[in-house]
C-alpha cells in the first residue's frame, strides 16, 4: 500500500477499465489505453499499476515473448458486478488469442469508432 493508504477512490475510468477486463478477460496496456481513452499508454500503465497495487487487477508477464497482461481479481469483480466470480488466471494456451481479441477491439475503437460497450464477446 502507498503511504498507509488502504484503498483508492475509483473514478469512472477505473471502473470502465475493470469492465473491459471483465469483458475481454486479458488485455495489455496498449489495448486498455486505446479503449479507455487514456491520453497516453504510459499514463494507462501508471493507473493499471495502481489498480494492481490495491488488488483490483493482477498484472504479470506470463510468457516472456508477450507483453505484461492485466486481468480482473475477485476484488475488481466485486466492484463492478453483483454476481461473485472467482479469479481466473489466464491460460497459456489461449493467452495469445485473448490478447489478439483485445487488439482487434482496440483497433475497432481507434479506427472505426466502435465503442467497446457495443462489442459482443462470449461474456
Amino acid at each position: 500500500m502507498v503511504r498507509g493508504l488502504k484503498e483508492i477512490e475509483l473514478n469512472d475510468r477505473d471502473r470502465f477499465v475493470l469492465y473491459l477486463l471483465d469483458k475481454f478477460r486479458v488485455l495489455d496496456a496498449k489495448s486498455v489505453a486505446v479503449m479507455a481513452s487514456f491520453s497516453s499508454e504510459s499514463y494507462a500503465a501508471i493507473r493499471l499499476q495502481k489498480l494492481a497495487r490495491y488488488g483490483y487487477i493482477k498484472r504479470e508477464r506470463i510468457v516472456t515473448s508477450l507483453p505484461l497482461v492485466h486481468y480482473l481479481t475477485s476484488k475488481g469483480n466485486d466492484e463492478i458486478n453483483d454476481i461473485r466470480r472467482r479469479q481466473i488466471k489466464p491460460r497459456i494456451g489461449t493467452l495469445e488469442h485473448e490478447l489478439a481479441v483485445g487488439r482487434v477491439a482496440s483497433y475497432l475503437t481507434l479506427n472505426r469508432g466502435i465503442e467497446p460497450i457495443s462489442m459482443i464477446t462470449d461474456r
